[in-house]
């Protein structure tokens, strides 16, 4: 199992935890255009390991979605369409 602990780099009182078992995380509700810092810690069966180093981030502002058309179909540039993301 692993543990995420991130926060905005401006609020560092208000962490947030989450556990998975799985090496990818999607970590939803960040605010746009904000500075986050993320630690990891591994749990085993010896226990929990080390937090790791600080891993800073930042968001994204809001892109707006363009079309290209491809044969006869349309499909955007950005967004996501049936669980697959289009960038």
């Amino acid at each position: 199992m692993y543990e995420i602990m991130y926060h905005m780099r401006s609020e560092p009182i208000d962490v947030i935890d989450m556990n998975t078992t799985d090496t990818q995380a999607i970590v939803d509700g960040l605010q746009m255009n904000e500075d986050y810092i993320f630690q990891i810690k591994a749990y085993t069966s010896k226990g929990a390991g080390p937090w790791s180093n600080r891993l800073a981030f930042r968001t994204f502002g809001q892109r707006k979605c363009t079309f290209r058309t491809i044969s006869i179909l349309s499909m955007p540039q950005c967004g996501v369409i049936d669980g697959v993301m289009f960038v």
